[in-house]
């Protein structure tokens, strides 16, 4: 379960410097509580700090707020971002039946708040996909050709930028020019993405195809500041550092390979070289988070034992020791969770029931498109188990049993299907969910053998199946 701590209006032992205070009104809600929210990379969790509102549907949450975390006031199925800084109060308003239209807010904190909440209606609130940038980028991609969409990212940057400038007098220079930071970089990333989506689109239908993409499409990178110090609470600013030592990288040791632990040795050399300190240390923790999650420890004790030997400060390294002393439980021969599900006819269904085997866990939901693609191609060439000794296990996290049983019914009815029940679950914590799909492959004593096996469309999962067990055999 996801972690809740509902908090009352006290906190008299609290010092108040620590400390955030949101208070307010909700008109026309039929919800008891409201809450503040958080991912915490630590725990692997989202994180709901939560009051009650009274008999006056007004509310008072005082808590102590993270630096560079982004954080989301939730009411029942309505969220909005929310900016709180420790020593910060503000009061909000709103009526539930136009939530983000009539939402207000008051007090010291609130100038940046509501320009929030000014820019989530001109640039979000739509449903046309055309508009709403959390859609737009990705049908955009799919439309146009690799200049025609830059320049479109481009303009859209220009548009926020000239919103933003709208609000200046009313907001702090810091918040300002971080603002500023998150737009700008918010483009650099949605350019990035351009290629790998572009190309993923083009393989799912046939009315889109590849461009040729020019070789110079993401020379842009080379003209992100590595300097930044400012936004080193943004993650697509670092993620864009990051690219851009990548994309550095082969010039500056062109025989390290990413395969390799010296990679992220030459690496945190690279960043020490070329970036400031301060960006030094942030964009190293965020690269070596990332790859720790996305592939295992393996191939980054060096790197991680170089950093947590560096000057970087005390809270990164140990926010990194922590993921990484985790990941070790996913290491090759550590055991796997043994969850307990519910299959298709009620009955329950143990990791454990399948020893002896080999079992290749997916992790898929009915809102991932790239899920439901690989299933899709699972049905359309009756894709199988090579033998016996493997048992295909699909895990549903959707959150609603009538929405896992919909999708089950129009892809791989036959198959052995699992209701995870949503992404804040044990199954899900335990293996570390934070994107769909995963894929795990489990030995027939109940370790893994992989956390990041091909996947079925990759046309490598059968050789790859058969060459673990020969691997094992051999052993």
């Amino acid at each position: 379960m996801y972690k809740v701590m509902l908090l009352v209006a006290g906190f008299t032992t609290m010092a108040s410097a620590q400390t955030a205070t949101l208070t307010g009104q909700i008109k026309n809600t039929v919800v008891d509580s409201v809450f503040v929210t958080h991912w915490d990379a630590v725990l692997n969790e989202e994180v709901y700090e939560g009051t009650p509102l009274d008999a006056s549907v007004n509310f008072k949450l005082i808590f102590i707020p993270k630096k560079h975390t982004n954080y989301q006031f939730q009411c029942d199925n309505e969220v909005t971002k929310i900016e709180l800084a420790p020593g910060d109060s503000v009061h909000l308003t709103l009526d539930f039946e136009l939530f983000d239209e009539t939402l207000t807010y008051s007090g010291p904190a609130a100038p940046f708040n509501n320009y929030l909440a000014a820019h989530y209606l001109q640039f979000m609130n739509s449903e046309d996909y055309t508009k709403n940038l959390q859609m737009a980028y990705q049908f955009q991609i799919q439309k146009l050709d690799p200049w025609p969409y830059m320049a479109w990212v481009d303009s859209t940057t220009e548009a926020q930028l000239a919103f933003l400038a709208g609000w200046k007098a009313h907001l702090s220079a810091e918040a300002y020019t971080v603002e500023q930071g998150r737009i700008t970089f918010e483009g650099y990333n949605q350019k990035n993405l351009y290629r790998p989506l572009r190309g993923f689109f083009a393989k799912q239908s046939e009315n889109i195809k590849e461009p040729a993409y020019p070789e110079n499409l993401e020379d842009f990178l080379l003209a992100a500041p590595l300097n930044r110090d400012e936004l080193v609470g943004i993650d697509n600013y670092l993620m864009i550092c990051h690219w851009k030592l990548l994309q550095m990288m082969p010039k500056a040791y062109p025989t390290a390979s990413s395969s390799t632990a010296a990679f992220g040795l030459s690496y945190l050399q690279l960043a020490d070289s070329l970036c400031s300190p301060t960006i030094a240390h942030y964009v190293g923790k965020y690269w070596l988070q990332g790859g720790i999650e996305r592939s295992g420890p393996e191939l980054y004790e060096l790197a991680v034992e170089k950093y947590l030997q560096s000057e970087a400060p005390e809270d990164l390294k140990n926010e990194l020791q922590q993921i990484y002393l985790r990941a070790l439980g996913f290491k090759i021969g550590a055991p796997a969770f043994n969850f307990e599900l519910l299959d298709m006819q009620g009955q329950k269904v143990q990791l454990h029931d399948f020893r002896g085997k080999f079992v290749y866990v997916d992790f898929w939901a009915s809102w991932c498109a790239p899920c439901i693609a690989e299933l899709d191609y699972v049905q359309k060439t009756n894709f199988k188990a090579p033998d016996s000794n493997f048992v295909f296990v699909y895990i549903s996290l959707d959150e609603a049993e009538e929405t896992w049983r919909k999708s089950v019914a129009k892809r791989l009815p036959g198959a052995l299907h699992l209701w995870g029940k949503g992404l804040n679950t044990e199954v899900a914590k335990a293996y570390g969910i934070k994107g769909l799909p995963n894929y795990f492959l489990i030995g027939p004593d109940g370790s893994f053998l992989s956390t990041d096996p091909p996947r079925p469309s990759s046309g490598r999962l059968t050789d790859y199946l058969l060459n673990e067990r020969s691997m094992l055999e051999s052993q």
